[in-house]
């Protein structure tokens, strides 16, 4: 374990001279997500500032500013793209500010500085692109330390500094582009007081905390810094999950509003190992728990009536054989990517995984969504052939599990049911139950679990 530690330390300094401009300046793009709107990647890009850093010396080259600086009326711009983006049918995803439907970082940075360079000519060169949330300053508040926001006077603390910047300024400060100032100031002073730290060590630690848990994922143009950032899991990228089983539940707001700060989310997987293919049902359920009354931009369009479409992704040779929703499914035009065919759910196909998606929610609601305080679902039925493998003459299953990162953390829950006559069972984090072996934790970083027998 410490050779491997020693091994990433050392290259991790091979790359970070260049990464910190020795070779000349470097351009990255700070992308603030609000994870009360999500996106693939966590959540709506709404606030960016570009850091510039030239032999070891960072400079905020421009403040802070909201993605509609360049999404001038929200205009969908028209590129090349792959087949992969299949989520770029809806238009309003077709702008630099709202790429990052893919929950595979590098795939959306790239699109997302395609976008801004079509939008914006004169925009400027980078070199990476760095995805922060709320999240992540509350993570590196230890280390920045408290302070009072400049122009509007804002206390930011690390218990106050999520809360503000994901609920409280929309119901104290209902006006947006009073709102939007106020929003500005506190994130343009948090950049300025993170690059001179009180506790430089703190912040370290809480970087490496934001990292490991994907509230921040950065995205770098040099391949060989790239390389480093896969090598470490830094990268928020999709995991290809060979010789496994896998599973990613993402999560897109399409309600226009903030209601997933106040949502919750449980997923529940049921496997069956069946030979060398495993048998799975997995069920995802969201609970809007907003309460009334609430700010109008908080409610955004469809007001306390949550939208969410789900995308569940799993092995590209899943073989579906049943699917129900719990409550009721819109198959609106506009969400017309997630629109069923009868019983059988939209079904794309994304770097290596097969995704199907679906939008809950009462249809008949005026707007069509989840009324407050009503839990609505989708179950999949499937098989996974070889998902289950021989190693050292013992069966193994094992799972790739990834997470989108929330406000609140969804929780999960894998219960196991091996084959009769199986024994010697290796299951590190499970606990017996009623037969089976389960394995329940809130989701806060991606995982691998792994469990194997003698048959």
């Amino acid at each position: 374990e410490t050779d491997d530690l020693l091994a990433d330390a050392e290259a991790g300094f091979a790359v970070l001279p260049g990464f910190l401009g020795a070779d000349g300046k470097r351009n990255y793009l700070i992308g603030m997500q609000n994870p009360a709107e999500l996106r693939g990647t966590g959540g709506a890009m709404l606030q960016f500032a570009l850091l510039s850093i030239d032999r070891g010396r960072p400079r905020l080259s421009k403040k802070a500013s909201t993605v509609y600086d360049v999404d001038k009326n929200r205009q969908p711009i028209d590129l090349p793209l792959p087949p992969d983006a299949w989520y770029q049918e809806i238009p309003d995803a077709r702008r630099f500010g709202n790429a990052n439907w893919s929950p595979d970082w590098p795939f959306a940075a790239q699109l997302t500085i395609r976008y801004a360079a079509a939008t914006q000519p004169n925009f400027p060169h980078i070199d990476g692109v760095l995805l922060v949330d709320p999240v992540v300053m509350k993570d590196l508040m230890p280390g920045v330390g408290r302070f009072r926001s400049s122009k509007y006077g804002v206390y930011v603390t690390g218990d106050t500094v999520e809360n503000y910047l994901l609920y409280r300024a929309y119901a104290a400060k209902p006006v947006p582009h009073v709102r939007r100032a106020r929003l500005r100031d506190v994130v343009d002073d948090f950049y300025a007081h993170m690059l001179k730290p009180d506790h430089p060590s703190e912040l370290v630690r809480g970087f490496g905390h934001a990292l490991a848990t994907k509230h921040m994922q950065v995205w770098l143009a040099d391949p060989a810094e790239e390389r480093y950032l896969k090598r470490m899991k830094w990268d928020g990228a999709l995991d290809k999950a060979a010789n496994s089983d896998y599973l990613d539940v993402v999560q897109q707001n399409v309600g226009g509003n903030k209601l997933d700060y106040h949502a919750a989310m449980n997923t529940t997987m049921d496997v069956v190992p069946q030979g060398a293919d495993a048998h799975v049902t997995t069920t995802v359920e969201i609970r809007n728990g907003v309460f009334l009354p609430q700010p109008r931009w908080a409610l955004g369009n469809s007001g306390p009536n949550h939208r969410p479409m789900v995308n569940v992704y799993v092995p590209e040779n899943a073989e579906l054989s049943h699917a129900t929703v719990e409550g009721d499914r819109i198959d609106l035009a506009a969400e017309g990517i997630a629109a069923w065919s009868g019983d059988r759910p939209a079904e794309h196909l994304e770097l290596g995984k097969k995704v199907w998606s679906v939008v809950l929610g009462d249809a008949g609601a005026v707007p069509p969504g989840m009324p407050p305080d009503s839990t609505y679902g989708v179950t999949y039925d499937y098989s996974v052939p070889g998902a289950v493998t021989t190693r050292g003459g013992r069966s193994v299953y094992r799972l790739v599990l990834q997470h989108q990162p929330k406000a609140h953390p969804e929780t999960f829950r894998l219960r196991l049911t091996l084959p009769e006559g199986a024994h010697d069972v290796h299951a590190k984090g499970f606990a017996r139950r009623h037969g089976s072996l389960v394995w329940e934790h809130s989701l806060t970083s991606d995982e691998v679990l792994e469990v194997s027998w003698h048959d």
